[in-house]
């Protein structure tokens, strides 16, 4: 079975995790709204895996942002090609932002 479907958002209150688009409690058993027991493993082993995702996003992007001649930081400029559009540059910093609470 596969994990809940995103986004997560820490609840307002602080007692977990939630996805609002499916209406999951995603870290609290107690809650009504906690999913199915396959589903609730998927979920565990992601909030597991999310320690080793976010070294190697941050790994990766360390990579680009050096590669090309040591320049630095990828200049994206995905809105000016397209509006509507994020390039995977700018979703892995949101991304990492969101995971060190920067968001």
């Amino acid at each position: 079975m596969n994990a809940t479907a995103g986004p997560w958002e820490v609840c307002k209150d602080g007692t977990g995790v939630y996805a609002p688009e499916t209406d999951t409690m995603i870290t609290n058993p107690d809650h009504p709204c906690f999913p199915e027991p396959g589903q609730a493993e998927a979920n565990m082993a992601l909030i597991a895996a999310a320690p080793d995702m976010l070294e190697a996003i941050e790994a990766v992007l360390f990579a680009v942002d050096w590669s090309g001649g040591g320049k630095g930081k990828h200049t994206c400029t995905c809105h000016a090609m397209k509006p509507g559009y994020t390039c995977p540059f700018c979703m892995a910093r949101a991304a990492i932002a969101k995971a060190k609470g920067e968001s």
